[in-house]
């Protein structure tokens, strides 16, 4: 149940899976995702990318099939899946298939009786919204064989295939978006390790007839540092109905083109430096500009081991990124025009482990937004505290407090939070405002786990907060969670 459904069960899914180590290693009946490669052809619904690991967050490492019990309504599949794993004499064939059936959110033309857009985040509080709640329908049905060797090194080549189908068409929209009601996709991934050498990658083939993906290479030198050096090639015609490749535009393996490189040194016991340089362009249109863009982005962190149980991060991250504007020309007619948008976070944390029972953590962040004088320059500035304390083995309480200020959303600073299982959160804060939470994880049995989360959000001299179904007629916004996870 989302805040504001009427329906105290508006969603309801679950699983029964079995793990074993004879030849049918893995069997799910129920709601499941999966994992293969480096999801061009099939990943989850969500997945990191760029971030303060310049190295290890690059290479995706998937879970084959995987359990699905989190908070996301719609991006999973519905139905059964197995892994059937033969060893022989020269290595491992794993042979894994799967079946889905399950309904999707959509809005339809009932005129012409086709699916216009489809919909991901699961809210059903007005009457449009119910109506929207699974009325298209997705069929899909696919296997994937897994090679596995050590003989030199380790060597893993997987062959993935899906087809899927719609009860109803999706309505034409663009030549470079889907529609009709059928779907396929084939990719072979691999991943080499010699020493201290890595070469990984995915390329697959869409509905389209069109090949994209990404190849990487990971070296290690001498223990001391890691370096990754990745090329990424999505077309603008390159429609995956269900990839999460990595890439400047989170979800989306289409339209882009980009190269990343990334390092991570350590100093000893003392310090590990990370660091990386992206470049990428979007050779078409997209979403948010009519023309094509391009980027870059630069960013270190340091993690600097001060004494035991102290440690010092400092944060920097610079990037530059082609945008779109509207301006009046020497005629006096509005055209739109191309200007370099830059915005650079610095960032200060600590950690600070008191006893094995009590941590600290304090961060102090600040953004600054170039507009090229094209846009009036913004910046903004945040601060938070926190504790994690754990009374007994089974209990761990989290607290945060937070205080902000930003010139508008365009300079808003983002912070993950701690959060009940299967819930990513990760607020994007501006304006004026303070925020804090406090919760609670309790595990009384082994199979048992009760969790908690209370917080609140105040916006100064804001009449509202919020927009659309989620606003708030004050400055305030508070919201509850709980939950009951039982494994057996």
């Amino acid at each position: 149940k989302d805040p504001g459904e009427l329906n105290w069960a508006d969603h309801i899914g679950g699983f029964l899976e079995m793990k074993s180590d004879i030849a049918l290693n893995q069997l799910i009946a129920g709601d499941y995702i999966l994992e293969f490669g480096q999801g061009i052809t099939l990943w989850g619904s969500y997945s990191f990318s760029k971030g303060s690991d310049a190295v290890s967050g690059i290479k995706k490492k998937g879970d084959g099939i995987d359990s699905y019990n989190s908070v996301n309504e719609v991006q999973y599949f519905r139905g059964t899946a197995a892994k059937i794993k033969l060893p022989v004499s020269f290595g491992d064939f794993s042979l894994y298939g799967f079946y889905s059936n399950n309904s999707i959110d959509a809005s339809i033309d009932t005129v012409l009786n086709q699916l216009s857009s489809d919909y991901v985040d699961g809210y059903h509080r007005t009457q449009s919204e119910i109506d929207r709640k699974n009325a298209g329908n997705e069929r899909l049905y696919g296997g994937r064989l897994l090679y596995e060797s050590k003989l030199f090194g380790t060597a893993k080549i997987g062959l993935t295939y899906y087809n899927s189908r719609y009860d109803k068409p999706f309505e034409y929209k663009g030549l470079f978006e889907f529609s009709g009601t059928k779907s396929n996709a084939i990719g072979a991934d691999f991943d080499f390790v010699f020493k201290n050498v890595n070469v990984f990658g995915e390329w697959a083939r869409s509905y389209t007839d069109i090949v994209g993906g990404v190849t990487g290479v990971k070296i290690l030198f001498f223990k001391l540092a890691d370096v990754v050096f990745m090329v990424r090639n999505y077309p603008k015609n390159f429609i995956m109905l269900h990839s999460y490749g990595f890439g400047e535009q989170s979800g989306t393996s289409q339209n882009e083109f980009g190269i990343y490189s990334g390092i991570r040194f350590k100093i000893g016991k003392l310090a590990v430096i990370n660091a990386y340089y992206d470049q990428y362009k979007f050779p078409y249109a997209t979403f948010y500009n009519p023309v094509p863009t391009s980027g870059r982005d630069f960013m270190t962190h340091t993690q600097w081991n001060v004494t035991r149980g102290f440690t010092l991060f400092t944060k920097y991250k610079n990037e530059t990124k082609e945008d779109v504007t509207s301006v009046i020309n020497s005629y006096g007619l509005e055209e739109d025009k191309i200007y370099d948008r830059t915005q650079t976070n610095y960032r200060l944390q600590f950690d600070y482990d008191i006893y094995r029972t009590f941590r600290v953590r304090s961060r102090f962040e600040y953004v600054f937004v170039d507009n090229n004088g094209y846009k009036t320059s913004e910046k903004g500035l945040m601060f938070f505290s926190d504790i994690r304390v754990s009374p007994l083995r089974n209990l761990i309480v989290d607290g945060r407090f937070i205080i902000f200020q930003t010139d508008s959303y365009d300079s808003r600073i983002y912070e993950y939070e701690n959060e009940l299982n299967g819930v990513v959160s990760n607020q994007g804060l501006y304006g004026k405002g303070r925020r804090w939470y406090l919760m609670l994880k309790y595990k009384p049995y082994k199979f048992l786990e009760l969790s908690a989360k209370y917080s609140e959000t105040v916006i100064e001299g804001a009449k509202t907060t919020g927009s659309g179904n989620d606003e708030v007629m004050n400055d305030l916004k508070n919201r509850f969670s709980f939950q009951l996870d039982i494994k057996f």
